[in-house]
């Protein structure tokens, strides 16, 4: 074989094995399309591939699984000015569960007696979560409502491998756990224990202006606990303000004291208290107008805190209801500011109609998104749910998605930022949790309560509720 030859021969292998290659490759892909649903036909390869990877990566190596709460409704109705008015009330929570990313590998957190929390955990075992011996959901006055000041409430930790619960934390004296949260590996029980009784019924746990309750910090490999705030405090603050920090060193909160409140941050580690005129020299904490957030003497607009990853920028919200245009619920908007620590400024990023009902970071700390619900009407007909994204300087708003007639209560993004994980239920009575492309907008259902329950009930209907991810095989 002549020279020209043997290259003419090596040249046209090159093209064979570039072309094997290619068909190769059109091969696999075609076989996804050809099994993907039919919002996925007529996507490009890219967008194929794309999608490909996205579930490849929020399951990567099997290292994230989402944390999800149940929780079982009513549905009531009552005559309010001439008007039959609906309305959607959680009666219990019911268990939880964690699932993969792509819809596998569902696993449900069994539950002992009747919780009064969703589980907590930031790993694939033990979790905590309290709970009580009777039901909390009761009669008062002819109404039926949940009573959030059980005192015989626990929190318990469970081990899902063998479902095996133990009592951790009791009632204590004249006190009670009424909230917790698990730091960052598990390492630490950040709980509240409140006085018993005074707020029966009347809302003790959405109540801000309190000083019932202390912090707590329990070290969960030795046992050793460190009460933090001893009377200076209430769940209300717990539930509006207690972020941890990355490393999971540091809880940001709230403290309260002689009616003055404070941001304070928490080290988990010795317990020790700095302000963030210590800890955030670069801002003048003193201009933070509280009584923006805790003024009002109505309870059921809270205000709420997040602190950026990187710690310089900390988002508010709040809701703020309207005078009613309909007998059966007042309409509501909302506004957001943004804590700019660097820059020294209260920024307004957003003042518009609709209840916030969710805001997360991504892990970045460059965009933020959160969760929008319309008001004003009778249920489930004036809900509309929305999610948008926001630069962390507040440009560039985007609405991401819409979901119609429904209701949006948690979300967050995912470990690697390219997806945000939401609940959402609407009026056919179906809970489902979704993830979100952030760049694309496509939406992909990962589970469903016909998928967990079996059947749907349409008058005591379940829904699910995102949790956050939790990290698997540690």
């Amino acid at each position: 074989m002549n020279k020209k030859a043997l290259i003419a021969l090596i040249i046209t292998g090159i093209f064979v094995f570039i072309g094997v290659g290619f068909l190769a490759y059109y091969f696999l892909v075609f076989n996804k399309v050809k099994d993907a649903t039919v919002s996925e036909v007529g996507k490009t390869i890219e967008e194929v591939t794309k999608d490909m990877a996205r579930k490849n990566q929020q399951t990567e190596g099997g290292q994230y699984k989402v944390l999800y709460g149940k929780t079982t409704n009513s549905i009531t109705s009552q005559d309010i000015g001439g008007q039959a008015c609906q309305q959607f009330t959680m009666i219990d929570f019911l268990e939880g569960g964690s699932i993969n990313g792509d819809g596998t590998n569902n696993l449900t957190l069994k539950k002992t007696g009747y919780p009064m929390s969703y589980p907590s955990t930031d790993l694939d075992y033990n979790y905590y979560y309290l709970s009580t011996a009777s039901s909390p959901y009761s009669g008062t006055l002819g109404v039926e409502v949940f009573d959030w000041d059980k005192s015989d409430q626990e929190i318990l930790e469970v081990n899902p491998q063998n479902d095996s619960s133990e009592k951790l934390i009791e009632p204590v004296g004249d006190k009670f756990p009424g909230a917790l949260k698990i730091s960052a590996d598990n390492k630490y029980l950040v709980y509240v224990m409140s006085k018993i009784g005074g707020n029966k019924f009347a809302g003790g746990r959405f109540n801000p202006n309190l000083e019932d309750s202390d912090l707590i910090v329990r070290d969960l490999s030795s046992g050793e606990e460190r009460t933090i705030f001893e009377g200076n405090y209430n769940r209300a603050l717990f539930s509006s303000f207690s972020d941890f920090s990355v490393d999971g060193g540091y809880l940001f909160t709230i403290k309260r004291q002689e009616g003055k409140y404070e941001f304070v941050r928490v080290s988990l580690a010795d317990g020790q208290v700095q302000s963030f005129d210590e800890v955030f020299p670069t801002f003048d904490w003193s201009k933070t107008r509280f009584e923006d957030f805790f003024g009002d003497k109505f309870f059921g607009y809270p205000s709420y805190f997040y602190m950026s990853p990187d710690e310089t920028t900390m988002l508010a919200s709040k809701n703020i209801g309207a005078t009613a245009d309909s007998a059966c619920s007042p309409s509501v908007s909302h506004e957001l500011w943004a804590f700019d620590i660097n820059q020294d400024q209260i920024k307004e990023y957003s003042k518009a109609e609709g209840m916030i009902d969710a805001v997360s970071w991504n892990h970045a700390s460059q965009a933020f998104s959160y969760a929008v619900i319309t008001g004003g009407g009778c249920y489930p007909e004036y809900l509309d749910a929305f999610i948008f994204t926001q630069n962390k300087n507040g440009q560039n708003k985007q609405e991401l998605l819409r979901e119609d007639k429904s209701k949006i209560v948690n979300l967050g993004y995912s470990p690697n930022d390219l997806d945000i994980t939401y609940d959402v239920y609407s009026i056919d009575m179906t809970g489902r949790l979704k993830t979100v492309n952030v760049g694309s907008g496509d939406v992909m259902e990962i589970i469903n309560t016909l998928e967990t329950e079996g059947s749907i009930d349409q008058e005591k209907p379940v829904t699910l509720h995102f949790l956050g991810y939790i990290e698997t095989g540690k």
